[in-house]
């Protein structure tokens, strides 16, 4: 079992971030996490040399053409993943709130399982 301490510098403690579980807090999270998903052209796939193969295809493609690609900042896709240890860190609150969700926003085990260097060969 974790076990946390309280340091005094850390206080006083105004940011949302330094909060326990809450409300306030998730709707802070969701709010960080809003521009998650970017929408990314062909030619910037092509730019980064990032292969197309089975990567989600935006509906209603650019003025060209050709086709979008649904893209994520690294930046974002780690602040999502600290989301995930925060909620897993305070379970006792956030197991409750899980039950019947079919879709939990890549809160799962075999998103957390995933093999990190498969992000790095695309």
């Amino acid at each position: 079992m974790m076990k946390t301490e309280e340091r005094p510098e850390w206080y006083p403690a105004t940011a949302p971030w330094n909060q326990g579980p809450s409300n306030e807090l998730d709707d802070a999270w969701d709010d960080l996490l809003l521009a998650l998903n970017i929408r990314v052209t062909s030619d910037e796939l092509t730019v980064l040399d990032m292969n197309k193969t089975n990567r989600v295809q935006v509906t209603g493609g650019s003025p060209a053409g050709d086709a979008d690609y649904v893209g994520v900042l690294g930046v974002y896709h780690h602040l999502h993943c600290l989301n995930n240890i925060r909620r897993l860190l305070y379970w006792d609150y956030y197991e409750p709130r899980m039950v019947g969700v079919k879709h939990m926003e890549g809160f799962s085990k075999e998103h957390a399982s995933r093999d990190p260097r498969r992000y790095s060969e695309s």
